[in-house]
């Protein structure tokens, strides 16, 4: 089971753990999603001015934008120091607000081996999944051992080197913003 040490000056001597139930593995654990939210959120909107941290529904598309490349360099800053293993990922809202999000891994162990899906928190809730042709998104150990091995990346960097490449694409990314 991994324990590994939070890195936040908003959250001090804390770990975060892995859950387990029956043959899934779920890390970060969900009741500590909330809190490592909370936290990642205040580092994040506390270096923004205030006029970029309070964007919601009613912000012109200057500012959405601007609020989305903070989210984006944010996630890949924090991504690439980060020695808990936790994942950091931007996605958007209906209306075009972005979100620091955590990555949730969901590994379930099956008679043909690991499968691997991943659900993204914000604030007080999940994004909605994904299903492709009414059934839910699954990546095979083999499929991501592979992309880790043909894609360049930095050390620890491969899962989100996938996430970018997957929900990164137009037609995911519509789909994530108009299921919200």
């Amino acid at each position: 089971m991994k324990h590994l040490p939070f890195q936040s000056v908003y959250r001090e001597n804390f770990e975060v753990v892995e859950e387990r139930r029956g043959n899934l593995r779920l890390y970060p654990h969900t009741d500590q999603l909330p809190q490592l939210s909370r936290a990642l959120n205040l580092e994040f909107y506390g270096a923004l001015p205030g006029r970029f941290a309070r964007v919601d529904h009613r912000a012109d598309g200057f500012r959405k934008v601007v609020l989305k490349n903070a989210a984006l360099f944010f996630c890949s800053m924090i991504n690439d120091t980060r020695p808990d293993d936790l994942r950091l990922y931007m996605l958007s809202t209906p209306e075009m607000v972005s979100k620091v999000t955590i990555v949730q891994q969901i590994t379930e162990h099956t008679s043909q081996g690991p499968l691997h899906y991943f659900r993204f928190y914000s604030g007080t809730d999940f994004f909605p999944d994904i299903y492709l042709s009414g059934k839910k998104f699954f990546f095979s150990d083999h499929a991501l051992q592979r992309f880790s091995s043909r894609v360049p990346h930095s050390i620890g960097d491969d899962l989100i080197t996938l996430l970018l490449a997957f929900y990164g694409s137009h037609i995911v990314a519509e789909l994530l913003r108009f299921r919200g």
